[in-house]
Order: structure tokens, then C-alpha cells, then sequence
């Protein structure tokens, strides 16, 4: 028979080691850990990946639960590819991400091998793979320009680049007068006709739609700042919308290129930057 003292004791043991268990099973803890996983965060952000023609940089709005940091959550999903129909990845499979530092508004994005390596060759590839990185990044506050590491180390260009990428690549924004083939304008007013991409009807809506075409944000305020049912220098609908992101501001001239009011499609005419963003 055990006596009351030996079970006491017996079970103060027990206890002991699961509470020592309980606080150090799987060794000691480096100082300020409190073992506990990290908690997910969620952001929307907006990835850039190419257009079916590989012509345009499209962005594609999606919700990112992440652990540690966002920029290397956005560049990881990158990789991972577009989820939307008609659009197309734009970084090599295989690459990985291994690290982003920012300083002074420089992202330093380090990158696999793979990425070089597996890297088909081509000035336009070329182009889609670094700009999806820079616009997507961009987007984020804190960042305005991404310089590109290899395995750690500065490249002058990649071994089938046309691209410099030894210094910082800001984003690419075009400025002045757009050119549209009135062709395509002929092609999207039949499509809302039929009742298709109904928010080119909206000067708006269009200008959200289209302006990171052409570098502008996809995040941050469009609004209409004026409309004419009929410009001097168009001869057609006329709207003026601005644009601002970032302590950056915009103005987009939009048209009616093939029929006014309600019915007719708007297409942006030109990009200028805001009086606040010249001063």
C-alpha cells in the first residue's frame, strides 16, 4: 500500500514534468520568443501579371493572408501566377524570392538563381518579368522604385537581359498623349452595345480600369472632376478625372471616341501630372 505522502509526492512529479514540457519541450527559447505562431494578416493588394497579348501590365486585385512581411508575400504570389482568365504569369516557376529590404523608398528584392536561369530570353519577356515586380511593389507606400539582386549579388543585366539592373528601376508610367487604334474603339463600344465591360460607359469607372495600363495606381482615389457633353477639341464627350495615390496626383483626359452620352464608351485621351505633384 502506498502511503498518502508517497502519492502526493508522486503526483507533484507528474505535474512538474508537464509543466516543464508544456514550457521547453522542443529546447530553449531565444530571447523576447513567446511561442507562439504568428498571427496571419490579410491585405488586398494588387498583383501585375501580362495581358493575353503581352502588351500591357494588368493588375489583378486579390486578398493576401500573409505571415512576416507583405512585399515578399506579393513577389511569392507573383510566382504562383494570375488566378483571372486572360492574363499570364510573368516570373520563372521555379524562382523564389529570398529576401526584401527596404531603404529610402528602394525596395532591394533578392532573388533565386532560377529566376536568371530560368528566364526564356527576349526584350518583352524581359520586360513583363521586371515591371510586374516594380508596379506591384510600387503600389505599396514606402516603396518607389525596386533594384534587383541575384542570389545577393548586383547584376549589370541578366544573361539573356536587354535590361540594365544595376541600380533602381522606378515605375513605369506613360505621360502625354495615348494613342488607341480606332479599331479596338470600334471593338469595345460593340461590346457595350451587347451589354459587355459595361464600366467603360463610365468616364470613371474607365479611367480606374485603364490608367494602370499605362502606370498609373490601381489603388488610391480616381474622381470626375469635370464633363462635357461635347469638347472644343474633340468634337466628342469630354471628361476630366484626377487621380491620386501616394502624395502623387494625375490628371486623365477622357473621350468619347465613337458615340456621346449614356451609349458611348470613354477611352483615355492623355495623362498629365496634377498641379500638387509638379510643385
Amino acid at each position: 500500500m502506498f502511503s498518502g505522502r508517497k502519492i502526493k509526492l508522486a503526483l507533484t512529479v507528474v505535474i512538474l514534468a508537464a509543466a516543464l514540457l508544456a514550457a521547453g519541450a522542443c529546447g530553449p527559447k531565444k530571447p523576447g520568443e513567446t511561442g507562439l505562431e504568428p498571427t496571419a494578416k490579410s491585405e488586398t493588394a494588387y498583383l501585375y501579371f501580362s495581358d493575353d497579348q503581352a502588351l500591357f501590365l494588368v493588375p489583378e486585385k486579390r486578398e493576401i493572408t500573409y505571415n512576416g512581411d507583405l512585399a515578399v508575400a506579393l513577389v511569392e504570389e507573383l510566382i504562383e501566377g494570375p488566378t483571372q482568365e486572360g492574363l499570364w504569369r510573368t516570373l520563372p516557376e521555379r524562382s523564389r524570392v529570398l529576401s526584401i529590404k527596404v531603404e529610402e523608398s528602394i525596395a532591394y528584392v533578392d532573388f533565386s538563381k532560377e529566376f536568371e536561369t530560368d528566364y526564356p530570353g527576349g526584350s518583352t519577356a524581359e520586360g513583363l518579368a521586371i515591371g510586374s515586380v516594380v508596379q506591384t511593389l510600387t503600389e505599396l507606400e514606402g516603396i518607389d522604385a525596386v533594384w534587383f539582386l541575384i542570389e545577393g549579388a548586383v547584376v549589370e543585366a541578366l544573361q539573356k537581359g536587354h535590361m540594365t539592373l544595376n541600380e533602381a528601376i522606378p515605375r513605369n508610367r506613360m505621360l502625354g498623349s495615348i494613342e488607341i487604334e480606332s479599331t479596338e474603339t470600334r471593338n469595345w463600344q460593340e461590346l457595350a452595345d451587347k451589354g459587355k465591360e459595361k464600366w467603360r460607359l463610365d468616364p470613371v469607372k474607365a479611367a480606374q480600369e485603364q490608367g494602370p495600363l499605362f502606370g498609373l495606381y490601381a489603388s488610391g482615389k480616381y474622381e470626375l472632376l469635370e464633363k462635357k457633353e461635347q469638347g472644343e477639341g474633340s468634337g466628342a464627350g469630354e471628361a476630366l478625372i484626377r487621380h491620386t495615390h501616394k502624395d502623387e496626383e494625375y490628371e486623365m483626359k477622357m473621350i468619347q471616341p465613337e458615340k456621346q452620352g449614356a451609349e458611348g464608351i470613354w477611352i483615355i485621351n492623355s495623362i498629365e501630372r496634377g498641379s500638387e505633384a509638379e510643385g
